[in-house]
């Protein structure tokens, strides 16, 4: 029996002599109909319908070939699995060839061992692990295809951040089968409270709304960006992990405060002073004329206003302004203490002297703020070192000798010594304003503690001696030292300090530990108590309590 070819046993002959076909002879009749047209369909490549037609001949009259035939059909149809059915079956018929049952048996262990071919794949790429029943497992990056036996699995894709999902497979031999995974993201919940309340919520550059939000994010990491008109905008990245919540309490720093009109007011002053002076340096303008000079001031103060005005953007930083300003009196200064020691008596010098090192400090400044881009707190910080510099610079030059002989030169020691501590200090710490104007009121009431108790210590009068003079300078230097370093750390946590401390407090306490407050007054717009006007009403919270 010819692979492919087989035919079934022909039916016994016909009686002799009988015309009639017995029932039994008409079924043999059938069932070669059926096997000679199951014939026909396998040498035309139409395999499924030689199967239809090959198994209606063999339950007519079931004969071993038709069971070969069967099998070889299913394998052209590349049923594998079919075809060892129907080839075991023939195996287990009597009556069959050697030759017939060597060749099934050598197509059978061919079959059997035909990898299935199992294709995964998956979005977004995952790990793919296939188990058998025997536990044992084949794990790879989809995609990927695994060649596996013919039986049942367990097909697992799993991903970091993501459901996993599972699939029970039945795998027949040979046959290729391919499977597409789309997992779902894991949740979870995100809350973002900001301040203010109408500010702008952004997640991964997609605006989600304004104000309060909370809903469940994919696990993975995730950008966000906080934002509220001229606030200061917050953005940070941040990791959703598995099982974990996330909370945010934002509170956007209010924009900077603007500084032009404080600049404008700065110009106008220095204006005033520095356009008669120069005039006065150049010989053009005689110090006698006091009304000139003081319409010549006036004008001054309104041309070097109306350039600070129109040359200066409307939004600069009140930093930048006060930065701006503190450079030019700070190099004024400079200028001033130079021309007392290279030649106090010579006005006109003086004059220049000052005047230039101001532009030169101006100019200075204007190259520095931008790239220096510093606080309120911070500009505040080198305008107090100038501040207590000069003063240091001043103390010291009466401290020595009770007079003015030494001033010119610890003028100038004592302005660097307190414009370069500041600058160090600038780029260590980032004080408020607020902690400044403490710190300062501090120094201030030192060095008057300081003077008062040198005055009071002296016996007799002070004023009138150059011991006297020089006693009142040390005890307001040693005075305001002390002060300025009082001031300082008692408010060492002033710009951090905890809800629960009262920031109105004069004196607060945190943890045992003394630290001073700022009174903050409070101007609202009420109605009057008749109910028929408004009112303004002036509010103080002072030591804890409210005026």
């Amino acid at each position: 029996m010819a692979a492919g070819t087989a035919r079934a046993a022909p039916p016994p002959d016909r009686t002799p002599g009988r015309t009639e076909a017995t029932p039994a002879e008409r079924l043999e009749e059938e069932a070669r109909l059926h096997f000679n047209l199951g014939e026909t369909f396998y040498l035309e490549g139409k395999f499924k319908e030689a199967v239809d037609a090959y198994r209606k001949a063999y339950q007519i009259r079931p004969h071993p070939a038709g069971l070969y035939n069967i099998a070889q059909a299913y394998e052209r149809l590349l049923q594998y699995g079919d075809a060892v059915t129907w080839f075991e079956r023939y195996l287990k018929e009597p009556g069959t060839d050697a030759a017939t049952r060597a060749f099934v048996m050598n197509r059978l262990r061919v079959l059997r061992s035909l990898p299935a071919r199992v294709q995964v794949d998956c979005v977004p790429p995952a790990t793919a692990t296939l188990v058998d029943p025997d536990g044992l497992v084949e794990q790879d990056e989809t995609p990927h295809v695994f060649e596996v036996k013919a039986g049942h699995y367990t097909l697992n894709v799993t991903r970091p951040g993501y459901l996993p999902q599972s699939r029970r497979l039945i795998v027949d031999i040979g046959q290729p089968y391919f499977h597409q995974f789309t997992l779902n993201a894991r949740l979870e919940l995100v809350t973002i409270r900001p301040t203010p309340v109408a500010a702008r919520v952004f997640l991964d550059q997609r605006l989600v709304g304004s104000g309060f939000f909370a809903d469940r994010l994919p696990v993975g990491r995730h950008t966000l960006l906080v934002e509220y008109g001229q606030h200061e905008p917050y953005a940070t990245d941040f990791e959703l992990k598995p099982g974990h919540r996330l909370e945010y309490d934002i509170v956007l720093a209010p924009p900077p405060p603007r500084g032009r009109a404080e600049f404008v007011a700065g110009m106008a002053v220095y204006g005033a002073l520095s356009l008669p002076l120069g005039l006065h340096a150049a010989g053009v303008l005689g110090g006698g004329d006091r009304l000139l000079m003081l319409s010549t001031g006036m004008g001054g103060a309104g041309l070097y206003a109306l350039g600070g005005f129109f040359l200066t953007p409307r939004g600069i930083r009140q930093a930048n302004a006060s930065l701006l300003l503190a450079g030019t009196t700070w190099g004024a200064m400079e200028g001033l203490g130079l021309a007392w020691l290279t030649e106090p008596d010579n006005a006109r010098l003086a004059t220049g002297l000052t005047l230039g090192a101001s532009v030169a400090g101006l100019g200075t400044t204007l190259l520095l703020v931008r790239p220096l881009e510093p606080t309120p707190g911070q500009a505040a910080l080198l305008q107090s070192g100038g501040l207590w510099g000069t003063a240091l610079g001043i103390g010291l030059g009466y401290a020595i000798r009770g007079d003015r002989r030494d001033l010119d030169l610890t003028l100038l020691i004592g302005l660097n010594i307190g414009l370069i501590t500041s600058g160090v200090l600038i780029n260590h710490t980032a004080p408020s304003r607020g902690r400044m104007f403490i710190i300062d009121l501090g120094g201030l009431a030192g060095s008057a503690s300081g003077f008062a108790i040198a005055f009071a210590t002296f016996g007799q009068d002070p004023t009138k001696s150059d011991s006297g003079t020089a006693q009142l300078a040390r005890g307001a230097l040693v005075g305001g030292a002390v002060g300025l370093t009082l001031a300082a750390i008692l408010t060492r946590r002033f710009d951090t300090t905890p809800s629960t401390v009262a920031r109105d407090s004069l004196v607060s306490f945190d943890d045992g530990r003394p630290m001073l407050g700022l009174p903050q007054p409070t101007i609202t717009r009420v109605v009057s108590d008749d109910g028929t006007r408004p009112a303004t009403r002036l509010t103080l919270r002072l030591a804890g309590g409210t005026f």
